[in-house]
């Protein structure tokens, strides 16, 4: 069955009606996979690594970062931390919120589990009502 995307007005904001829902899911589940992806390889057990960053954008343009970094306790050399950001526009600075935290197994082990998706997704929504407010 095909779904067609009809246009409605919204406190107007034209809103594409249908899959655009789904499709942001998959844009969400794609981004996770590649972040998952490139966590294995890049993000060492203990220590400093390089950020590992994936990005992905929302249907209405908003621009999302989701990556893992380093704690930066040198105390607990072997956390690892999963965050979330958003662009605020027209400027360099960003919103993130903490998604998860814990050693790199733990880490891949949130990234690969479906059912966290759902927070990750929470996450977006926590992000985009936070720059609404700006």
């Amino acid at each position: 069955m095909n779904v067609r995307h009809i246009p409605f007005n919204i406190n107007g904001k034209i809103e594409m009606q249908g899959n655009t829902k789904s499709n942001f899911d998959n844009t969400q589940r794609t981004a996770v996979e590649k972040l998952y992806s490139r966590a294995q390889r890049e993000v060492c057990e203990w220590g400093n690594f390089s950020e590992v960053i994936e990005e992905f954008s929302s249907p209405s343009g908003q621009n999302y970062t989701l990556y893992i970094k380093p704690s930066p306790n040198k105390e607990t050399p072997k956390v690892r931390i999963l965050e979330m950001g958003i662009q605020i526009p027209n400027t360099s600075r960003m919103f993130s919120v903490e998604v998860t935290r814990g050693k790199k197994e733990e880490i891949l082990n949130f990234l690969s589990d479906e059912n966290n998706l759902k927070e990750i997704s929470d996450c977006t929504k926590i992000l985009s009502q936070r720059l609404n407010k700006e």
